[in-house]
C-alpha cells in the first residue's frame, strides 16, 4: 500500500510539473501592460493630416518613446459624443498600430465637421499628450441606407398616416441629441383604444425596389430607436409577389438603441405566402405606432435606418 502511495506522489508532482508556466509563457494569457517610468519622455505625437474624410481616408498618429510602454488612444467626438480607444505596447506609434477609418466604440457616429481631440495616455502616469483633428466627411458604412433623417423636412419617398384623433406631434426634429447626425424622426399619439395603432410611415424606394440580395438569415434592417415604455412597432416589410411581413418590436429601455432584425425574423403577415421570403422583392416598408397594452399614449424616434448584411456596428 505504501509503495502505491510514493507511485501516486510521483504521477501527481509529475504532472505539477508539465503544468508549471513561466514568465515568458505568462505573455500568452492577456496583453502585455507596461508602466511609464520617472523619465518617460514622448517625442512628435500628431496625426497624419489636419482633418480627415472617414469615406475613403485612414487616420493614423505617430510618436516615439524613450522607453517601450502600454499606451492607449482615445478619440472622442466633441458634438457626437461618438468615442474610440486603440491600445498597444512598443516604443513608437504608425500606420501600422494606430490605423483608424472613423468607427465608434460605443453606440454614437463621429459627425462631419466636428473635432475630435485625440489624447495619449500611457499605463502607470498621469502624463498625457493631446492632438486636435477635424472630420471633414463621416464615414460610409456598408450596407442600404434607406435614411439618416437629416434632410431636415419632408424625407424623399417617405408618406405618413395617421388614425383619426390620436396623433399627437410627428415630424423630423433635433431636439434630443442623436446618435448619428443632428436630425431623427418623431411620433407621438394616444393611441386609447389599442385599434390599428397610432399611425406611421411609409417607404417606397424610387427605383421600385431596395436591391436587396442573399439569404434572409443573412440580411439585417438596423436602426436606432428612442421610445417610452408602452410604446410597439410594427415594422413591416413588403414584397412585389404580395408577400407581406411584420417584426413587433416593444420599446421596455431609455434611452437610445441600436436594434438589428434579421429578414428572417419578419413573420408573415399577408393571407398567403407566395414563394417563401424573398428580400430581392422587397419594394416597400412601413413603420406603425402602437400601444401595448392598449390604451396608452405612446412616443417613438427613429434615425440611421439602414440594412446590412451583419448586424450593424457603428
Amino acid at each position: 500500500m505504501k509503495y502505491c502511495y510514493y507511485i501516486l506522489s510521483l504521477m501527481l508532482l509529475l504532472v505539477f510539473a508539465g503544468c508549471k508556466r513561466t514568465l515568458k509563457d505568462a505573455e500568452f494569457f492577456g496583453p502585455e501592460v507596461i508602466s511609464a517610468p520617472d523619465d518617460f519622455v514622448v517625442t512628435g505625437f500628431a496625426a497624419n493630416v489636419d482633418s480627415i474624410d472617414f469615406a475613403g481616408d485612414t487616420l493614423y498618429f505617430t510618436a516615439a518613446f524613450n522607453h517601450y510602454v502600454s499606451w492607449t488612444l482615445t478619440l472622442t467626438g466633441q458634438e457626437s459624443d461618438a468615442e474610440k480607444k486603440i491600445q498597444g505596447a512598443s516604443q513608437l506609434l504608425d500606420a501600422a498600430n494606430t490605423s483608424w477609418k472613423g468607427e465608434s466604440d460605443n453606440l454614437f457616429i463621429f459627425k462631419k465637421n466636428e473635432k475630435i481631440i485625440a489624447r495619449l495616455t500611457f499605463f502607470g502616469t498621469t502624463y498625457s499628450v493631446p492632438d486636435t483633428i477635424v472630420v471633414k466627411k463621416e464615414k460610409n458604412y456598408p450596407g442600404i441606407l434607406i435614411t439618416d433623417f437629416e434632410g431636415n423636412g419632408m424625407v424623399p419617398s417617405w408618406t405618413t398616416f395617421w388614425t383619426a384623433g390620436k396623433l399627437i406631434s410627428k415630424g423630423e426634429e433635433n431636439t434630443l441629441h442623436p446618435p448619428q447626425g443632428n436630425f431623427y424622426f418623431h411620433m407621438r399619439g394616444d393611441d386609447f383604444n389599442g385599434g390599428t395603432g397610432v399611425g406611421g410611415m411609409n417607404h417606397s424606394p424610387l427605383g421600385g425596389g431596395y436591391g436587396l440580395s442573399g439569404s434572409p438569415t443573412q440580411i439585417y434592417l438596423n436602426m436606432y430607436l428612442y421610445g417610452i415604455p408602452n410604446t410597439r412597432i410594427d415594422f413591416r416589410i413588403f414584397e412585389s409577389d404580395g408577400d407581406a411581413y411584420t417584426a413587433e418590436q416593444l420599446i421596455t429601455w431609455s434611452g437610445w438603441r441600436l436594434i438589428s432584425i434579421p429578414y428572417s425574423d419578419f413573420q408573415l403577415t399577408s393571407t398567403s405566402q407566395t414563394n417563401g421570403q424573398n428580400p430581392e422583392l422587397a419594394n416597400e416598408m412601413m413603420f406603425l405606432l402602437k400601444s401595448s397594452p392598449a390604451g396608452n399614449v405612446v412616443e417613438a424616434d427613429l434615425d440611421y435606418i439602414i440594412f446590412t448584411n451583419t448586424p450593424f456596428e457603428p
